[in-house]
């Protein structure tokens, strides 16, 4: 039995894990969110420290934009996806954010659905964006206002 996973920030000690992570699940987006100003990440850690998932953002003004986030293929469909994007919206929210934005490949039809699931809206397509020719397809969620 999986123990209950907890969310932390994203250390640089943790990146050498992210990035095997990374690799074992094809995403490949670089790890360089330690040196860069306004990139923030979070972690989803369970049994040994051992690393489920996590999830790295960027915040400019009133925007946040999902740079990359991955669940282990094996403990997906468990909530770990939902649990990482909805503490990324509270973050969002906390820096005064309004909307967070990704990009993702068309033929990620999983995580199109996921994002759908959640709110986003495909808003835009960036053409060829991607080192082999993928257009990218830009999704938008609308961060709801806290109520006074």
């Amino acid at each position: 039995m999986l123990a209950s996973p907890s969310i932390s920030p994203l250390e640089p000690q943790d990146v050498q894990q992210a990035l095997g992570l990374q690799n074992e699940e094809g995403d490949t987006f670089w790890l360089s969110w330690p040196n860069t100003p306004n990139i923030f990440g979070i972690k989803l850690s369970g049994e040994g420290n051992a690393l489920y998932g996590f999830c790295i953002a960027q915040h400019v003004f009133d925007e946040v934009e999902i740079l990359s986030i991955v669940v282990k293929k094996a403990l997906r469909e468990k909530g770990y996806g939902h649990k990482l994007l909805h503490n990324i919206f509270d973050i969002a929210h906390s820096k005064g954010a309004t909307n967070v934005f990704l990009e993702v490949r068309p033929t990620n039809i999983p995580a199109i659905s996921f994002y759908k699931k959640h709110g986003f809206k495909h808003i835009a397509t960036r053409r060829h964006y991607y080192k082999n020719g993928d257009d990218a397809l830009i999704f938008k969620h609308i961060l709801q206002q806290a109520s006074t």
